[in-house]
């Protein structure tokens, strides 16, 4: 299973406004700059999330976007859903032959494993992640 690119950089622009959190905010070029992210692709990965309420946007010239919740209560599936739509899709099981309605149902039990383990993860516990990746690269940079 491989993320797209719009469901990646989604999560590395939350995780961009998560360091900011409770400061000022963030302008979709910085971000672009500083993860290599296309500016019109981010402009519309940015509409999705606040069209979903996971951030905010101010204007002006000293404005861009702020998360719109704290990071522990938001989920990476949210993240996903405002911008992917549902992680699990609907199949239709019908008059198909059995090996096609098993192969079927396994595929849905993956996606439903998929979503619970993105629901179980917060946008905290992946900037704690990100942090702890820093330290050690930090620590590693100075031996």
């Amino acid at each position: 299973m491989k993320f797209s690119a719009r469901s990646q950089y989604a999560l590395e622009a939350m995780l961009a406004l998560t360091s900011a959190q409770g400061g000022s905010p963030i302008q979709v070029r910085n971000i672009s700059r500083e993860h290599g992210i296309p500016v019109r692709f981010l402009e519309q990965i940015m509409a999705a999330l606040k069209k979903a309420g996971l951030v905010k946007s101010i204007r002006g010239a000293r404005g861009g976007y702020l998360l719109g919740h704290e990071p522990a209560t938001i989920q990476v599936a949210q993240i996903l859903h405002a911008v992917e739509g549902p992680i699990r899709e609907e199949v239709t099981v019908g008059a198909q032959p059995a090996a096609t309605q098993v192969v079927q149902a396994l595929w849905g039990d993956a996606q439903d494993a998929v979503r619970t383990l993105f629901e179980g993860i917060s946008l905290d516990e992946l900037a704690k992640r990100k942090e702890h990746l820093e330290g050690a690269r930090s620590l590693m940079y100075h031996i």
